[in-house]
């Protein structure tokens, strides 16, 4: 059979029977393709604290977008500010990154892009105006760059008099070229792995990777099938805090040391697919660090309303915060972008209450057990916990100075949440290819008002299908697949498909039973 995994296939074996010689036999009732979707969680913005909660719950009121799109916004910035100045403190492993990893999968007309513009526009102000000094400070350090190479001149031209070791000892008292300034941009929008290590070597040491439109990057160079695993196996040595070492026929040797990174995609379902349900990405084990959210969508609900009239004093405790964080200057080496962020320590009621949770997730990857097919993800869920604790704690109550038990609890209620987005997409992710293309061609001939005809062959589906399903051999076997779950059945005398008289048409079942078919 064409183009079938071995699950598939054994089902139209088991159902078709010998076929060829007529005697085939469907199912009595249609069997849905795609496993039934539960409903998202609601995202807890409570659980975001006294100033990013308001502030999410603000953007998705203004916006009129799921409040999952409008948390990631704000937490992913908020993990931005924090970042370049705290680490996360592991109770035995010590220090890590508090950096966060999000990706939102929403639809195009979700406004992923509004409420991302608008969570970041306090950001992008501030880069605004550190541009001017920038340019100053650029003028300034070209010039002393030709001030010293002149200076080299007029001792080697001098040096003819003297011996080497004189014109040795006064080009070594020159010193090094200046230090070119830091850029003041913090935000990436569209890297290829080269190009994101070339921008953290002369950027700030706290950099922000976000994508409303995430697809150019995962269709792009940065993702392609030649680069996706340097590229995650890169993410990963970030998110893990590890130096980034290259070397280059053209940059020779690079190595970046204290550099901390966020990262917020959104994406399409169609898009996500291709990323989540990535062998070599699963196995390389990027993903398992990422916490994902695929909210409900709202189209149709969102009748046009005004923004409130107090949408700046709403938002002015956050935006404040995030300019505070990003202007106060981190600690560094002598290195202006090699940071060297303090751990948060916690308080003992919040170790208690991670540690309980660590024990309980842990116990759930066991096998049989809820999660034992989210190993990857649930072992890496308790670091993520304590690294939204850091975030929650240094942007909402920094002069607590530790992790506060209800910070902690805040954190553990957004793990849960994430654990559970995990558990429901994975149905999502497991379906193949050819079983999503046989179900929008299921789609396509159920209803009457797209597909007149009460039968289909493979012929019609070359013409007529989806792009996807004209390909060679498809036609075959997304027929094979729908005679397998009852939605086909073979045809012994010939009948008419879109004008043409067809020996090897099928009839259609379930186009009047439209709920069945949902």
């Amino acid at each position: 059979m064409t183009n079938l995994s071995p699950n598939v296939a054994a089902m139209v074996n088991a159902v078709l029977g010998d076929a060829a010689n007529g005697h085939a036999t469907a199912p009595s009732e249609p069997i849905p393709l795609l496993p039934p979707k539960s409903d998202p969680l609601p995202y807890p913005m409570e659980a975001l604290g006294a100033i990013l909660g308001p502030a999410a719950k603000t953007i998705a009121g203004a916006v009129q977008c799921p409040p999952a799109i409008a948390a990631h916004a704000v937490l992913g910035v908020a993990a931005l500010a924090v970042q370049g100045h705290y680490d996360a403190k592991h109770p035995i492993t010590g220090s890590s990154p508090c950096s966060l990893a999000l990706i939102t999968i929403a639809e195009s007309g979700e406004r992923k892009s509004t409420a991302d513009r608008m969570a970041l526009r306090c950001v992008e102000a501030y880069q605004a105006e550190l541009q001017e000094e920038y340019t100053a400070a650029c003028g300034k350090w070209r010039a002393a760059c030709e001030a010293k190479a002149e200076a080299r001149k007029a001792i080697k031209k001098a040096g003819k008099s003297k011996n080497f070791s004189q014109v040795q000892d006064e080009l070594f008292a020159l010193g090094a070229d200046p230090t070119p300034p830091i850029r003041p941009q913090h935000i990436v929008g569209d890297p290829n792995i080269e190009g994101l290590i070339k921008f953290c070597h002369d950027a700030p040491g706290s950099i922000y990777w976000s994508n409303n439109d995430a697809g150019q990057s995962i269709g792009g160079t940065a993702l392609s099938d030649d680069n996706r695993l340097k590229f995650t196996s890169t993410l990963s040595k970030f998110w893990d805090g590890d130096p980034i070492d290259r070397v280059r026929g053209g940059d020779g040797y690079l190595r970046l040391t204290g550099r901390r990174l966020s990262t917020h995609l959104m994406m399409q379902a169609a898009v996500s697919d291709l990323l989540l349900g990535d062998a070599i990405l699963q196995s390389q084990g990027y993903l398992a660090r990422v916490l994902v959210s695929k909210p409900a969508t709202l189209a149709g609900k969102r009748l046009y309303r005004p923004p409130p009239s107090d949408l700046q004093e709403r938002l002015a405790p956050y935006e404040t915060r995030v300019r505070e964080l990003l202007q106060r200057k981190p600690k560094c080496t002598d290195k202006p972008n090699e940071l060297v962020p303090t751990p948060l320590p916690w308080a003992p009621t919040a170790e208690a209450a991670w540690r309980e949770i660590h024990d309980k997730v842990e116990k759930d990857l066991a096998d049989g057990h809820r999660l034992a097919e989210h190993r990857a993800f649930g072992a890496k869920i308790a670091e993520n916990i304590f690294r939204l604790a850091t975030v929650l704690q240094a942007f909402n109550n920094e002069t607590a100075g530790e992790i506060t038990e209800a910070t902690m609890l805040h954190a553990i209620q957004l793990g849960e949440f994430y654990l559970e987005e995990a558990c429901r997409m994975s149905g999502d992710a497991a379906v193949s290819g050819e079983i999503r293309l046989a179900e929008h061609v299921r789609r396509q001939i159920v209803d009457p008002q797209v597909w007149p005809d009460e039968h289909v062959s493979a012929r019609a589906i070359q013409q007529y299908g989806p792009t996807e399903a004209r390909q060679k051999g498809m036609p075959k076997a997304i027929i094979e697949t729908l005679v397998a779950h009852g939605w086909l059945e073979p045809t012994p005398t010939q009948a008419t498909v879109r004008g043409h008289n067809s020996k090897d048409a099928y009839r259609i079942r379930g186009r009047t039973s439209s709920k069945v078919a949902e």
